[in-house]
């Protein structure tokens, strides 16, 4: 083995920053003659590899569309993970260590109440030091010590829940969680970081419908971006920011972190929240919290008179209710926000489109997230309310997104972009993004950083591109029957045309195919041995 001046990496490090097993990094090392090879040796006598050959040999290596990850899209190698993991914070690469090997959880408790155990660890080790400490000097105690945290933040059910399903976990598993964290780096903003990656793997295996998940963090951040990447100036008064359905609170954190990021003195903000689950409504407030943002979260769906100016009103309002949920508003008369008509009882999605429009400062701009069904439904009396949310002025634009964003639905979504009403209605901005994003699994689609940047530079310039956006007037919105169907006015599925693949995508698409050509003649050969067996 020649020695080598520059930085080297054993096969551990090498499957931590590219989210793979150790034997893949081993299986790679045995197949590929142009694996880099082993320079030296450390002390416990494991091979070291360069790090610039092993990332120069990883950029030729393509994720394979079923292993890519949130934000990964066609493009992307092994060499991009191993590359931005060098780059990340210790403290979020060691919990996204933890969050993909599954063996420190195991038979021991569920998967989400490992996620959830390791958001309060988290939670504890980035804004309570001094516990933290003691958690990591005496690991048995951890979990008294984090659930006395939990209490005192009034996370109750949280710590409840986490105190059950601690009592079938080994002492050492928490100890070896406690040392992973402990021992790496906590830098400003690692936890909010960290608290996005653990909420996106909450989402993908915790139980419950649609309307209890987490919203996927590049829904999350194109939905806040489009919102909050204009907002009042800084030497003005505070931006009230309200989500009346807040889940987890992630929308509200992308709109915090798309405010900070949107000026060199960005506004101060006043953030409230209510309407969700108990535990997920407990994780809102410790994801705020690792952003340092001050907030009013309350559990009752709804509650728009906190933090807002006169009648309730807030400057900026960003939500993913439930979706098609049968009204549970409406005790026998009509509703005070019901200004356009009383919405049918069999589903609240027109309820919430105008509570939010209800709620809106005279300066205040909005972004719903809706099934794309609404905006065009037949419904006599969705109908009327649309025609005159129009016809007021209320409604600024219609962004139509993919479907399979979400983990619990494949239901196409469409943002509605609100404002205070006018009066009067000139025209309409649509933007068919239903193109856009990347599958990273068979049933799931994300949408990158560049989707999102595209988005939001649309949706804040109103940018006309044929067949992805236009600025639609009311003559013709009227003609369509007040549809605000995206691709009624565009051509479907229209996109930026995709860049020429190169040579090494093309080798790497050919490779995948006759790889899923041999796994279905082997699923061909194993039905054919059971129908044999059955004597058909």
């Amino acid at each position: 083995m020649a020695p080598t001046t520059g930085p080297v990496v054993t096969r551990a490090d090498i499957a931590r920053r590219t989210a793979v097993r150790r034997p893949a990094v081993s299986n790679w090392q045995r197949r590929y003659a142009d694996f880099p090879e082993a320079v030296s040796r450390n002390d416990e006598d494991v091979e070291l590899f360069p790090e610039a050959e092993v990332q120069t040999w990883l950029d030729r290596r393509m994720i394979p569309a079923n292993a890519r990850r949130a934000g990964e899209g066609a493009g992307a190698t092994y060499g991009d993970r191993f590359r931005q993991q060098g780059a990340t914070t210790g403290f979020v690469a060691a919990v996204r260590a933890l969050v993909e090997d599954p063996r420190h959880f195991g038979d021991h408790i569920p998967q989400d109440h490992y996620l959830l155990l390791l958001m309060a660890l988290v939670h504890t080790r980035q804004l309570r030091p001094e516990v933290w400490r003691a958690c990591a000097d005496r690991p048995g105690d951890a979990v008294e010590a984090v659930r006395h945290v939990l209490w005192e933040d009034r996370a109750y059910r949280l710590s409840d829940l986490l105190g059950r399903s601690l009592d079938r976990c080994p002492p050492h598993m928490l100890a070896e969680l406690v040392a992973a964290l402990d021992s790496a780096s906590p830098e400003p903003g690692a936890g909010a970081e960290a608290f996005d990656l653990l909420l996106a793997a909450y989402g993908d295996v915790a139980g419950g419908t649609a309307g209890e998940l987490p919203t996927p963090p590049s829904v999350a951040r194109a939905v806040a971006g489009m919102l909050m990447s204009e907002p009042p100036s800084a030497d003005g008064p505070p931006v009230r920011l309200h989500d009346p359905y807040c889940r987890a609170g992630e929308m509200l954190a992308a709109s915090v972190d798309a405010v900070r990021a949107s000026a060199p003195v960005p506004p101060s903000l006043s953030v409230s929240g209510s309407g969700t689950q108990a535990v997920p409504g407990e994780l809102a407030g410790m994801n705020l919290a690792q952003r340092r943002q001050p907030a009013d979260l309350r559990t009752e769906p709804g509650a728009e008179d906190r933090g807002a100016g006169p009648g309730g009103r807030f400057d900026r309002v960003l939500t993913n209710p439930p979706f098609n949920e049968r009204l549970t508003r409406r005790s026998g008369h009509h509703a005070t926000h019901w200004s356009y008509g009383d919405p049918p009882a069999h589903n609240a999605n027109y309820d919430w489109l105008q509570f939010v429009v209800h709620s809106l400062s005279e300066r205040g701009r909005a972004c719903v997230v809706m099934p794309t069904n609404a905006a065009s439904s037949a419904h006599t009396g969705e109908r009327r309310i649309r025609r005159a949310m129009i016809e007021d002025g209320a409604v600024e634009a219609l962004v139509a997104l993919p479907p399979q964003l979400f983990p619990a639905t494949a239901v196409a979504v469409s943002v509605w972009i609100l404002k205070h009403p006018t009066g009067s209605c000139r025209d309409v901005f649509f933007l068919d993004a239903t193109g856009l994003g990347s599958m990273t699994s068979r049933t799931r689609r994300v949408l990158a950083a560049e989707d999102t940047d595209l988005l939001v530079r649309i949706t804040r310039s109103r940018e006309e591109r044929k067949g992805l956006s236009r600025t639609v007037g009311i003559d013709e919105i009227r003609a369509h029957g007040h549809s605000l169907s995206a691709t009624a006015y565009l051509t479907t599925g229209a996109t930026e045309p995709a860049p020429a693949a190169t040579g090494g995508q093309v080798r790497a698409l050919a490779g995948r195919l006759a790889e899923l050509g041999d796994r279905a003649r082997d699923v061909d050969r194993h039905i054919e041995t059971l129908l044999k067996e059955y004597g058909l």
